[in-house]
């Protein structure tokens, strides 16, 4: 039986989904939840195979949301269902690991097909999306380095930019010394930087902080 979690806000939408979801064999809705807060204690509570979530809802909570799970839990899987495709949003959400994003006009007939694609380690985008991303991926095409600061950003809003390309460095297997000739910065000062961001991320040294780092690039 696939656990299925359900973070929106609109009570139409959740009991529109709920009663598509009632006729899929081996699915069941195991709770719900209006906001972020009450999405990480029914997550906590319910530890589902799936989360739908809508990036749409006040207060970025579905990014908060999808943010906490794929630190916190990445063996969860999680698909945005929205009525409103924010190319920012859409964006923002994918980069951040999401495995699967549909617009509500496409869910009658599809949505229980999705959540098992998804559950079974697929990526599963509506056409809508798709066709986004087709249009923008030459305009996106971001380089290592950028994708990296956007997704330290997401994950780590803490870590100040000169911490971020710092931790860039460590990515790249700079020594200390280097770091410091390449940002005109004394050894003491590089030290010290490395030492705030290992706190910041909750790291103890250095190949626990590259292997993380590397983590974060590939998710």
């Amino acid at each position: 039986m696939i656990s299925v979690v359900l973070v929106e806000n609109s009570q139409i939408f959740l009991d529109g989904t709920i009663a598509l979801l009632e006729k899929e064999e081996g699915i069941q809705v195991s709770g719900f939840a209006v906001n972020h807060k009450d999405a990480v204690l029914e997550i906590e509570e319910k530890m589902p195979d799936v989360i739908l979530v809508d990036t749409a809802m006040p207060n970025e909570d579905g990014m908060k949301t999808i943010l906490y799970i794929k630190k916190n839990h990445p063996n969860i899987k999680v698909i945005v269902v929205t009525a409103f495709m924010v190319e920012e949003q859409v964006f923002r959400a994918i980069n951040c690991g999401v495995d699967g994003y549909l617009v509500t006009s496409q869910l009658a007939g599809s949505l229980g097909r999705v959540i098992r694609e998804v559950y079974q380690g697929e990526t599963t985008i509506s056409g809508d999306v798709a066709r986004l991303l087709t249009s923008r991926i030459k305009e996106l095409s971001l380089n290592k380095k950028e994708l990296f600061e956007r997704r330290m950003k997401d994950f780590h809003p803490q870590l100040t930019n000169r911490e971020i390309e710092i931790a860039y460095l460590l990515l790249q297997d700079y020594t200390n010394t280097q770091i410091s000739n390449k940002l005109y910065i004394s050894n003491g000062t590089v030290k010290n930087y490395i030492s705030e961001i290992y706190n910041k991320i909750h790291i103890h040294n250095r190949k626990e902080a590259v292997e993380y780092l590397r983590d974060i690039v590939k998710m």
